[in-house]
């Protein structure tokens, strides 16, 4: 009878290698989702008419659509990390351009 050789665990330092990677952007992804569904009722005010509101949604999620396959695109020539590192300012944009306000002041 022969042996088979022990395979040992996974090392922590192999988790914090994979699953970091993995779960940033998808937390990063959720958060985009949410500062746009609450900018959502502001944006259709800004608008003045809430049919309008459906167009929205519709640009955010080809905006979306489009940047995945182009930061694959990146990562194949540049490599994961720089696309990687440099996708993350889409969503920090939206949440530092949450609070910013443009023209006239409102009364």
């Amino acid at each position: 009878m022969t042996q088979e050789p022990l395979i040992a665990p996974p090392s922590r330092h192999l988790f914090w290698t994979v699953v970091p990677p993995i779960v940033l952007p998808v937390f990063l992804a959720a958060a985009d989702g949410t500062v746009v569904a609450t900018a959502l009722p502001a944006i259709a005010a800004d608008l003045g008419d809430v049919d309008k509101l459906s167009w929205i949604v519709v640009a955010n999620l080809i905006a979306s659509t489009i940047a995945a396959p182009a930061y694959g695109r990146l990562a194949d020539l540049y490599g994961r990390r720089r696309p990687g590192l440099g996708g993350l300012w889409r969503p920090a944009a939206k949440v530092e351009s949450g609070p910013a306000h443009t023209g006239s002041p409102r009364s």
